[in-house]
């Protein structure tokens, strides 16, 4: 057994434990052997497993009636020309950084601080974007209002745009991450991102086609769902029915294509239904999508 068919099952078996589950619990007997002798897969294991268990203990905070007060009051107090003008300033800085860095050498220190900064940066801008936006709901309805200062609305547009764009930074900087289960992460940033770019869809596109671990690529065919009238999407998918040897992937492009009722998929589904070489479970959800299509 190989590292990568490994990799490639670590996390099928953290799924079947649910969020917050651990690997040593769920995988069988000759991986976790091949674990105790590969350095390499077992920190990959060890990677996922942690990034699995945080998803498990993410929690809203219980409110705080009286510090949400006294935030209130102090925001109305400090809302002023000077102090609103600056966060958009300052986060355009923090962005036009962020992206020099992502644009440097990709040595392995850089593959982790990147994303690791952009999500800091993330946090900061959607902090201030958030404030901004209560801020100004706030001083409309106590009748706060400075002629001077510039537009509410659009210095909320402004951070919002930056945030996206971050947003899609650290998905497309994970993305090229040498570990799957980063990968796979940047993947799950896609769904997170209001009104993704195009760069956003070829990412995933291209990933769905060129990466090698299955669990990445089961991700994104789930991620373009959201974009299945795009006819780039569709025809990205059905080029890839074409090209794909995983029975898992075959299946999950079956499935997308019937659902989005995409008619240029009849002849791979042909071809799939007829083949004997392939799995028989793909031959026959490929017999069950030509009869929802035609």
């Amino acid at each position: 057994m190989d590292c990568e068919e490994i990799r490639n099952r670590l996390a099928d078996c953290l799924i079947g434990d649910g969020p917050g589950g651990g690997v040593a619990r769920a995988v069988p007997d000759d991986v976790q052997q091949h674990l105790a002798t590969c350095a390499a897969c077992r920190e990959e294991a060890e990677s996922l497993a942690q990034t699995w268990t945080a998803l498990g203990t993410v929690a809203s905070p219980p409110p705080d009636s009286a510090a949400m007060r006294q935030r209130f009051d102090a925001m109305l107090d400090a809302y002023t020309e000077d102090q609103r003008a600056q966060p958009t300033a300052w986060t355009r800085r923090a962005t036009r950084w962020l992206r020099g860095e992502a644009r440097a050498s990709w040595s392995r220190w850089e593959a982790r601080a990147v994303p690791a900064a952009a999500a800091v940066l993330l946090l900061v801008t959607g902090g201030l974007a958030g404030g901004a936006l209560a801020g100004g709901v706030l001083a409309g309805r106590f009748g706060r209002h400075d002629a001077g200062a510039p537009s509410t609305s659009a210095e909320i547009a402004e951070l919002r745009r930056e945030l996206r764009d971050t947003q899609q930074l650290v998905m497309l900087s994970l993305l090229q991450h040498a570990s799957a289960s980063e990968r796979l992460r940047g993947v799950g940033w896609s769904h997170a991102i209001e009104e993704p770019g195009p760069e956003v869809v070829s990412a995933l596109l291209d990933s769905l086609t060129h990466d090698p671990n299955v669990n990445v690529r089961l991700g994104c065919v789930d991620a373009l769902m959201r974009f299945s009238a795009r006819p780039d999407v569709r025809q990205g998918v059905v080029r890839a029915l074409n090209e794909s040897t995983s029975p898992i992937i075959q299946i999950a492009l079956i499935d997308f294509v019937i659902e989005v009722g995409e008619k240029e998929s009849v002849a791979a589904l042909r071809r799939l239904s007829t083949d004997a070489t392939l799995n028989e479970a793909v031959r026959e959800r490929a017999k069950w999508g030509l009869q929802h299509l035609l």
